[in-house]
């Protein structure tokens, strides 16, 4: 039996909140009978559109390790080169680390309308959670692709690295804003 995460209950909670699942912005060429799909009380877990009859499903996904490790190989390699970084130039474990972009900790280089270019670079908030100074929400609600909500639980850097990285060892090297000529282009 699935052990029951306290994130379901605020994935609800959303949910009752927010009863119709609005457009996107941007994406206003999408029907009118789609703006009138309602979440059913059980997508967090499993439903239907009402309008095309697909599965959909609510997610509410986590700010993890990993998405964290990407940001800050990401920064190192930003602050030694002031460039934009290949994704392929820094370490990572998996594939969730484009995520990192609807927290608005980093941001991509697009290619064309809709097309990424695997181009990254930090963000001015990508760069203040890392040395600590802010917290980010731990989950956001997603659906189609398209952030609709997210978690009024907040975590750290340390607490979405989780207890098997030591944040001392890997910050290492990157600069705080006081450092250094203070200069620095974000995105």
């Amino acid at each position: 039996m699935r052990k029951k995460s306290p994130m379901m209950d605020d994935l609800k909670a959303w949910i009752q909140n927010n009863d119709l699942l609005p457009i996107a912005p941007g994406d206003e060429s999408i029907s009118a009978d789609r703006e009138k799909i309602r979440l059913n009380k059980n997508c967090a877990e499993d439903c239907f559109c009402q309008v095309c009859g697909q599965r959909v499903k609510l997610y509410a996904r986590k700010l993890n390790a990993n998405m964290v490790m990407f940001l800050l190989g990401l920064i190192r390699l930003y602050q030694k080169e002031d460039r934009w970084i290949s994704h392929k130039e820094v370490k990572h474990g998996g594939r969730d680390y484009p995520y990192i972009a609807d927290w608005d900790l980093a941001t991509t280089l697009a290619k064309g309308k809709g097309i990424k270019s695997g181009m990254w670079a930090p963000t001015t908030k990508g760069l203040r959670f890392a040395w600590g100074e802010i917290q980010v929400p731990s989950h956001l609600f997603i659906y189609d692709k398209r952030v609709y909500g997210q978690s009024t639980r907040l975590v750290g850097i340390r607490e979405a690295l989780g207890e098997k990285f030591d944040y001392q060892e890997l910050m290492t090297g990157i600069k705080s804003e006081t450092e250094g000529n203070g200069q620095r282009r974000m995105f």
